[in-house]
C-alpha cells in the first residue's frame, strides 16, 4: 500500500510538471548529546540487500546459498544445505541443517567462510560467548569449545551464556533423607574452566510433605530474575535477594540496590549505571540514582533492544522507518534519516546496514554502512572485538550514589553510600562518617567526632549529632575531592582513605571505607551470603 500511494504521488508530481525530489544522503557521522557517535560511509555494492551478522561479517542469501562478505565486500565464501540461525561470535555462527541419518534437523556451527567446521549434531545451539556455547542434546545442555568438544564434563540443569568469561549454571540441590529425590536447584557462577566461582547462598529446609518429614534439602535464598538472559553485564548479575527484591550482584557476592522503579519492571542492566525499564508496555532508561533518562515514551516494539544498548546505542522506528538512539535517551541518527525514509538493520556488535527508501518506496541502491566509534569492526578498525565495549569516558573523580542496607548487631539499616569506580568498572563504597557514628551511638563500638581543622575521632565516648546523620543534601552522582585535612584517632594521625562530598552551600561531607572505620574503631565489617554486609559490635 505504501509504495502504490508513494508511486501515485509520483505520477502525479510528473503530471503536474513537478520535479522530483532529489536523495539527500546521510551525514558522514551523527554526535547525541549524550556523547554517542555514529559513523555512516557509503556500502560497497556487494553488501546492497545482505545484512551484518556479527564480527565484520555480511550475509547476503539468494537462492538458498548464502554468500559471505567482509566490511570492504570481499567475498569470504559461500554455503549452503543449512539455515543462519544466529551471530558469529568468536568466529562462529550456529547453523540449522537436515541430518540424513535421523530425518531430523540438527543444530552445527559454520566459520566466517560459511564452511561448516562443527557437523549438525545437537537438537539446539546457542551463540558463542567467551569461547564457549551452549548446546543441547537429548535431555542433556552442555558447553562446548570452538572445536566442538565438551568445555568441562559436568552437567548442568541450566546453562546460561558466559559474559567476560563468567556463565550463570544451576546444579541439583543436595538433599538428605530417604523421601525421594528433591527437584530443587542451586545456582553458581563458573568460569571458562568450570570452576565454581561463586555459590549461591542456601539455607537447609526440612521436607515434610502431609506434615510427616522425610529429610532436609538445601533452598536458594536468592533467585534469578529471568532477565537479560541471566548473564552478567559489566559484571552485575540482577537477582531477587531474600526480600524478593531485584539488585544487582557481583561475582563475588557483593550487592548493589537498585532505585525505586514506582511499579515499573526491570528489562536489563545496561552497564554504565543505566536500567532499561518497562511498565504498560512503554520503556524508560533511569540511572541508578533513579534519575529519568529517556522517559516513557516509546513502546517496546519501537525501542529494538536487540543487543540491550550493548555498545550504548540501539535502534528506534516509528513503523516504517529507523534511526538510532543513545544510552542516555538522546537521539543519534534521526528517525527518517533519508530523504524520504530510512531503514536501519538489526545493529550488531555496534554496526548496521541501512537503506534509503527512494521516493516510490522502493528500496534503492543506495546502501550505508553505520558503526559506532568504538566497533572494533567498522572501516578502517582493528577487527578485533575488546574483551568489553568500551563506555564512554566517565567524568574524573566522580561518585556514584549506591544506597545499600547493612545489618548492625542484627538490625538493618540503610546507608546513602557513594561507589567510586576502578579502571574495569568495579565499585568501592564509602559511608559517610557521621552516619556510622549515629548508627553505633549506645554501642560497644561507640565513638564521637568532632572538627577542628582535622577530622578527630575518638573511640569509647557518645556521638554527639549535628542534625546531618542519615540524610544527604544532594542526590544522584556527585564530584567528589580528596581531603587535605588529616584523620586523627584518639590523638594519633590515621591512615584512613577518604572522600569529601560537597553539598550546593559548600559545606563538606567526609566518607570513609566501611571495612577500614572497622578495623580502626574496633568494630567488625563482614559479608555473608545469609546477611549481606554486616556489623558486629559484640
Amino acid at each position: 500500500m505504501r509504495k502504490q500511494l508513494a508511486s501515485a504521488a509520483l505520477v502525479l508530481t510528473l503530471a503536474l510538471g513537478l520535479a522530483v525530489p532529489a536523495q539527500a544522503a546521510p551525514k558522514s557521522s551523527y554526535t547525541s548529546a549524550g556523547g554517542f557517535t555514529v559513523n555512516v560511509t557509503p556500502a560497497p555494492a556487494a553488501l546492497a540487500d545482505s545484512y551484518h551478522r556479527g564480527e565484520g561479517v555480511f550475509v547476503k542469501e539468494e537462492n538458498k546459498t548464502y554468500t559471505f562478505y567482509d566490511v570492504k565486500g570481499n567475498t569470504l565464501g559461500t554455503g549452503s544445505g543449512y539455515t543462519l540461525m544466529g551471530h558469529f561470535h568468536d568466529g562462529r555462527a550456529p547453523v540449522r541443517a537436515y541430518d540424513p541419518n535421523t530425518a531430523e534437523e540438527r543444530y552445527g556451527y559454520i566459520d566466517k567462510t560459511g564452511a561448516v567446521v562443527i557437523s549438525a549434531q545437537f537438537d539446539n545451539a546457542n551463540v558463542f560467548n567467551s569461547g564457549r556455547a551452549i548446546v543441547k542434546q537429548g535431555d542433556k545442555q552442555f558447553y562446548i569449545d570452538t572445536a566442538g568438544k565438551r568445555a568441562f564434563s559436568e552437567e548442568f540443569i541450566d546453562c546460561y551464556d558466559f559474559s567476560d568469561g563468567i556463565a550463570v549454571v544451576t546444579v541439583p540441590a543436595q538433599y538428605t533423607g530417604n523421601g525421594g529425590e528433591m527437584r530443587a536447584r542451586h545456582g553458581r557462577l563458573i568460569d571458562t574452566s568450570g570452576s565454581v566461582v561463586y555459590d549461591f547462598p542456601s539455607e537447609w529446609f526440612d521436607y515434610a510433605p502431609a506434615g510427616m518429614k522425610t529429610g532436609t534439602y538445601q533452598r536458594d535464598t536468592v533467585a534469578l530474575c529471568g532477565i537479560q538472559q541471566n548473564r552478567l553485564r559489566e559484571g552485575w548479575l540482577p537477582i531477587k535477594d531474600e526480600k524478593e527484591q531485584i539488585v544487582l550482584m557481583d561475582k563475588t557476592g557483593a550487592r548493589r540496590a537498585l532505585p525505586e522503579l514506582n511499579g515499573a519492571g526491570l528489562v536489563a542492566y545496561l552497564g554504565s549505571d543505566r536500567l532499561l525499564v518497562q511498565k504498560n508496555a512503554m520503556q524508560a532508561i533511569i540511572g541508578m540514582d533513579g534519575a529519568m533518562l529517556l522517559p516513557y515514551l516509546y513502546p517496546y516494539m519501537d525501542l529494538r533492544c536487540e543487543d540491550n544498548f550493548l555498545y550504548g546505542v540501539t535502534r528506534l522506528t516509528d513503523g516504517m522507518s529507523h534511526g538510532i538512539i543513545d544510552a542516555t535517551g538522546k537521539m543519534v541518527v534521526p528517525v527518517g534519516w533519508g530523504d524520504d525514509d530510512g531503514s536501519i538493520g538489526e545493529l550488531v556488535d555496534g554496526m548496521a546496514i541501512g537503506w534509503e527508501w527512494d521516493y516510490t518506496g522502493a528500496v534503492t541502491k543506495n546502501t550505508y554502512i553505520f558503526w559506532t566509534s568504538d566497533c572494533p569492526y567498522g572501516p578502517g578498525a582493528s577487527g578485533q572485538k575488546p574483551t568489553t565495549p568500551p563506555q564512554p569516558e566517565r567524568p574524573k573523580n566522580l561518585a556514584y550514589a549506591s544506597t545499600q542496607t547493612v545489618q548492625v548487631d542484627g538490625r538493618p539499616v540503610e546507608f546513602q553510600m557513594y561507589a567510586l569506580k576502578d579502571a574495569n568498572g568495579n565499585d568501592t563504597n564509602y559511608v559517610k562518617l557521621r552516619d556510622v557514628a549515629a548508627t553505633l551511638n549506645g554501642t560497644g563500638a561507640q565513638f564521637e567526632v568532632t572538627w577542628d581543622g582535622a577530622v578527630n575521632i575518638v573511640t569509647g565516648r557518645s556521638y554527639t549529632a549535628d542534625g546531618s546523620e542519615m540524610s544527604t543534601p544532594f542526590s544522584g552522582n556527585r564530584a567528589y575531592t580528596v581531603p587535605a585535612a588529616a584523620t586523627k584517632v584518639n590523638g594519633a594521625a590515621a591512615n584512613l582513605e577518604a572522600i569529601v562530598l560537597t553539598d550546593d552551600g559548600g559545606k563538606g561531607y567526609t566518607y570513609y571505607k566501611l571495612r577500614d572505620l572497622g578495623t580502626a574503631l574496633g568494630f567488625t565489617v563482614g559479608w555473608s551470603g545469609e546477611q549481606g554486609v554486616f556489623i558486629q559490635t559484640r
